[in-house]
């Protein structure tokens, strides 16, 4: 019945109820909590940088070292690594989140290239182009081969 009120699948409900329950009883408050920890620990990157280890980056950055370096010694210091590719997400995300904190950007060797879209050119009207009331006669009542759309 909750299913059909939420038109949903029926096993999409009860999968719900048995991955969120707790002693036998369904909270939507633990299950929004088991969720994000769930979401946490999907994604290793997310699960591996804690505020210590984000502290460490950015301070190690702001002593001019590049993520290279900072991927090599991080491994001495916290017992486990992380890559380059990872650091760079790190402050690239940290970036987006503060908008004014984009002096993370400025202390890298190396930018990211700016992503633009590449609009069309507009190149205006075609030169001298013939008025449709100059097309044959052929062409108007579809008579001769070579005017149609269809025609190869």
């Amino acid at each position: 019945s909750i299913a059909k009120i939420l038109q949903v699948s029926h096993s999409t409900v009860s999968r719900e109820i048995q991955r969120n329950s707790s002693q036998g009883y369904y909270c939507s408050k633990s299950a929004e909590h088991l969720k994000s920890r769930r979401r946490i620990s999907a994604n290793k990157n997310l699960a591996k940088f804690r505020p210590k280890h984000l502290r460490y980056i950015f301070g190690k950055l702001r002593q001019t070292l590049s993520p290279e370096q900072i991927a090599a010694v991080f491994t001495s210091r916290f017992k486990f690594t992380i890559s380059t590719k990872s650091i760079y997400s790190a402050i690239y995300r940290e970036c987006h989140k503060a908008e004014g904190s984009s002096n993370l950007l400025s202390h890298l060797r190396i930018r990211s290239r700016i992503k633009r879209k590449k609009w069309p050119l507009y190149r205006g009207p075609i030169p001298k182009r013939p008025n449709i009331s100059e097309r044959p006669q052929g062409a108007n009542d579809r008579s001769e081969y070579g005017h149609w759309e269809l025609d190869h």
